[in-house]
């Protein structure tokens, strides 16, 4: 309580006290309003708190120009190579050959 009854008593605004509650520091603050006054989009805001950087916005966007498939989108997430892929496939082929079997 005393601690609160301080900063009001030094008339920080209730603006203040909820970040200070949510711990965001003076220097995010003028962060956000910099990235505001360039008029950055809230897609690139979205991105600068998740910590893509500029690199990997561009390679996301050659792949989207390269027409890939979004199979091959995830996979380059979950950094699965071609023959990983490839030996997938062929398990599940033979599975397929299996039941065929079976019936």
């Amino acid at each position: 309580m005393q601690r609160q009854k301080d900063r009001e008593g030094h008339g920080e605004t209730e603006r203040q006290r909820r970040t200070w509650r949510g711990k965001k520091t003076e220097k995010d603050m003028q962060r956000q309003k910099d990235r505001e006054v360039n008029g950055e989009t809230e897609r690139q805001r979205r991105t600068w708190r998740s910590k893509k950087t500029e690199e990997d916005m561009e390679r996301q966007e050659d792949r989207e120009v390269n027409g890939e498939v979004k199979r091959q989108r995830s996979t380059w997430r979950g950094k699965k190579t071609e023959k990983v892929m490839e030996r997938q496939k062929d398990r599940e082929g033979y599975g397929e050959a299996e039941r065929q079997r079976r019936i």
